[in-house]
């Protein structure tokens, strides 16, 4: 593998006209050139440092949400919505910790990451429902 360096406006360039969020700049440049992209890359080919386990891993599903002001709902990929009916009263921590877990349970029974997970908690406190109470505005 031959390796040179890249100067800053060509690096800058590439990464705006063929880069995608999350890309190796290689990726980039395989784009750009009509290079064909690998379709899976191991988490140390990404990141040849790393020793396995690591931060490194992204999501190979995509988890959407909507929140209404009466319920707040998840997905994977193309599946079918998950909806949670939320509690009138938001100082209710009981149920909202009940859907929650609910929630993230559903979450790891379709394989999340942990920053899904992370997401699935947030858009809790996104919709104004809070675990602790001074959280609460």
């Amino acid at each position: 593998m031959k390796r040179e360096n890249i100067d800053d406006d060509v690096w800058e360039h590439v990464a705006q006209k063929y880069g995608k969020f999350g890309d190796r700049w290689c990726d980039a440049l395989r784009r750009g050139l009509g290079i064909p992209i690998p379709r899976k890359t191991s988490a140390k080919a990404r990141n040849p440092g790393s020793e396995g386990g690591g931060r490194n891993r992204f999501a190979e599903i995509r988890l959407d949400r909507k929140t209404t002001g009466e319920e707040i709902a998840f997905r994977f990929g193309d599946g079918l919505w998950k909806t949670w009916k939320l509690p009138i009263d938001k100082g209710n921590t009981q149920e909202v910790r009940r859907i929650r877990e609910e929630a993230l349970d559903f979450g790891r029974a379709n394989g999340a990451t942990n920053g899904q997970l992370n997401a699935i908690g947030k858009a809790f406190s996104d919709a104004g429902y809070y675990l602790n109470r001074k959280a609460q505005r």
